[in-house]
């Protein structure tokens, strides 16, 4: 009869460890989410509204902000490699240097 008891008592203690292990896991996530909440915010203040750039419309905003562009100087300092990347990742089919954006943008960091 003692025999059966110890296994019993073994049983019960494993139940208890991996309950304890599983808060632990869940708090880090909750830490997590109000860091990637705060990011946005900061860029979406210092955004310049590059629809101003002849030939970019809402949807391509929201397509040059996916890759991090939001200002107008970053589309001003765009290299030629920079033009190659951005128009091939998102199919703009040469439209960057068949609208100028680059001295477009130029113009509106000036004024």
């Amino acid at each position: 009869p003692e025999a059966k008891a110890a296994p019993a008592t073994e049983a019960k203690a494993a139940p208890e460890t991996e309950a304890k292990a599983a808060p632990e896991t869940e708090e880090p996530v909750a830490v997590a989410a109000p860091v990637v909440e705060a990011k946005p915010v900061e860029t979406k203040t210092e955004a310049d509204d590059l629809t101003n750039i002849s030939g970019v419309g809402p949807v391509i905003v929201g397509k040059l902000n996916a890759l991090g562009i939001t200002t107008y100087q970053q589309v001003a300092d765009f290299t030629a490699e920079d033009v190659e990347r951005i128009d091939g990742e998102l199919n703009f089919k040469g439209r960057i240097e068949r609208d100028d954006w680059i001295n477009q943008a130029k113009t509106l960091v000036a004024s």
